[in-house]
Order: C-alpha cells, then sequence, then structure tokens
C-alpha cells in the first residue's frame, strides 16, 4: 500500500508540473519514468445477469447496464480515428450477435482494424471458460465453435493464438 501511495505521489507531482500530457501510444519504453501498459479487452459473461440479446441492446437495465453492441460500435470508432490503438475482443456471443446486426460499412472497417491488428480475438471460444466449472469437452467444443466463426468472417489468420481466462473460477 505503501509503495503504491508513493507512485500516486510521483505522478500528482510531475502532473501539478507539467502544463501538457503527452501520452506514449507507441509502445516503446520511456526510461526515466513510470511506464505503464494497458490492455483494453472485453470481457462480459454470456448470460450471467442477462440473456445475450439482453446485453447486446443494452435492454433490461434494471438488472444491469450493459450494451455490448454499443461497446463494440466505440471501439471500432475509436480504432478508425486511432489507428496506433489496439483493443483485445474476447467473447464471440456477443461479438456474433454484432455482426449479425452491422451495416456493410460496419463489416467492412471491422475487417480493416482486424487485418491491421488493431482488433485481435484472444481466447475466441464462445464464452468464457469460467461458467459453471466447464469439463474439458465443453471447453473444446466452446472454443471451436468462436475460432470456426472467426475463420469465416476474418480468415485463419485472426483466429487466436493466446488463450484469455481474466475471471477464472477453477479449471477442468
Amino acid at each position: 500500500m505503501l509503495y503504491l501511495l508513493a507512485i500516486c505521489g510521483l505522478a500528482n507531482a510531475a502532473f501539478l508540473h507539467s502544463k501538457k500530457v503527452k501520452y506514449n501510444t507507441k509502445s516503446s519504453i520511456v526510461k526515466g519514468a513510470i511506464n505503464v501498459f494497458l490492455c483494453p479487452h472485453s470481457h462480459d459473461d454470456v448470460g450471467w445477469l442477462k440473456t445475450v440479446d439482453q446485453y447486446a441492446t443494452g435492454s433490461n437495465n434494471s438488472i444491469q447496464h450493459a450494451n455490448t453492441g454499443l461497446t463494440i460500435d466505440t471501439v471500432l470508432s475509436n480504432l478508425l480515428d486511432n489507428p496506433d490503438r489496439t483493443f483485445s475482443y474476447v467473447e464471440q456471443a456477443f461479438f456474433q450477435r454484432w455482426v449479425q446486426d452491422a451495416s456493410e460499412q460496419q463489416l467492412s472497417d471491422m475487417t480493416k482494424v482486424v487485418a491491421s491488428g488493431q482488433l485481435t480475438f484472444i481466447n475466441g471460444a464462445w464464452a468464457m471458460h469460467d461458467e459453471a466449472s466447464p469439463s474439458y469437452v465443453d471447453m473444446i467444443d466452446n472454443t471451436a465453435l468462436g475460432h470456426r466463426l472467426i475463420e469465416e468472417q476474418f480468415g485463419a489468420a485472426a483466429i487466436p493464438t493466446v488463450t484469455w481466462q481474466i475471471d477464472p473460477f477453477g479449471h477442468s
């Protein structure tokens, strides 16, 4: 905790003496500075509190405020406006729901950011493997379905090469 407070104090002191903060988004290390790496990513549990459609459209906000379709729209817009930024997308249940509703222009733009490596898929399964302590066979089927859909939409080069389990409750 003391270490964290010291870092916050250094950051505040630097901020107070700076007229303009310029962010380094080129993924290079700045010597003599505190380097912070952000990994913007998705993680929405498929079927946790709402249905896939409720999450995708932002309906039924009495349970939870979430709109994965709007999230993807915003990510796409920001990636197009900022070619030095990246985003990692995980759950294909929501992404494929977005693909079904996307315009031709949105699909073309998404293909562009996927091909450039700005948007990458990690894990790429239909849903995160943390749900209900799945069996090994379920995890394989879940991943195979998601990867097949990614390949159909963007080609084999877009299939994930790394896994992602940000919210693990155990492993099979």
